[in-house]
């Protein structure tokens, strides 16, 4: 159990290392985060989340930072401290901040944030990257919104053989970096199944030893993806 919180919703769970090759579980249950030490649960100094069975929280971990976004909120950072909090990302160098997003990867060096509010404005296809190797500067023109006008949401991530595989209402699409002015290309792979829920797209490797992407669709089924064809996994 985790104390500190009247029966608190657990809302995310991760594991993530740290520059001098610090390591640890994370947890966030109501609106605060904790870490495990022994068989302990030690909370960080401030409240930093909107807390709620609704408010799931996506993590990745940036160049020895933390990320952790809840789609209700600015997402936030913390750089593994026992005697710090998680605080904001800041996203300098944007004229409009952004102060939500869906879910968010690490992936060639650049962090990655998907369905973001920006202005006030919810981009429901958007996928904004911060500048190669950092986490908190940011280009205005350092986004692509994804077949926007499908009016389909982005709703996971997940990374496979190189790629990243974003999993909207109703399709998938494959992210490849390129290089020059276009940073990224997008790709749909399938126009059949998409995420419905932002942390289920994970990697996974079968007892054949097949690797590919498990994720939950919007009518509750499990697919497993092996960057080509997702393939139900459970009964109907």
């Amino acid at each position: 159990d985790i104390g500190g919180e009247d029966f608190c919703t657990v809302t995310g769970l991760t594991y993530a290392q740290f520059a001098g090759g610090t390591s640890r579980i994370v947890a966030t249950c109501g609106t605060r985060a904790y870490y495990a030490s022994g068989n302990d649960w030690v909370s960080l100094d401030a409240i930093s989340f909107t807390g709620g069975q609704n408010n799931q929280v996506v993590f990745t971990t940036a160049l020895s930072q933390l990320i952790a976004t809840d789609d209700s909120a600015s997402p936030k950072q913390w750089d593994g401290a026992a005697t710090t909090s998680f605080i904001p990302v800041t996203f300098g160098g944007l004229t409009t901040a952004v102060t939500a997003a869906r879910t968010t990867t690490f992936f060639q060096n650049y962090l990655l944030f998907g369905n973001t509010v920006e202005g006030g404005t919810r981009y429901p296809t958007r996928v904004r990257w911060a500048n190669v190797g950092t986490v908190n500067t940011y280009t205005d023109n350092d986004y692509t919104d994804v077949d926007a006008p499908a009016g389909q949401e982005l709703n996971c991530m997940g990374q496979l053989y190189g790629d990243v595989y974003l999993g909207f209402t109703s399709s998938l699409y494959r992210m490849s970096l390129t290089g020059g002015s276009n940073t990224f290309t997008f790709t749909k792979v399938s126009s059949e199944v998409g995420c419905g829920a932002k942390s289920s797209m994970q990697q996974i490797t079968l007892t054949s030893q097949q690797t590919g992407l498990m994720f939950l669709d919007t009518t509750g089924r499990f697919y497993f993806f092996n960057g080509t064809t997702p393939i139900a996994i459970d009964q109907p």
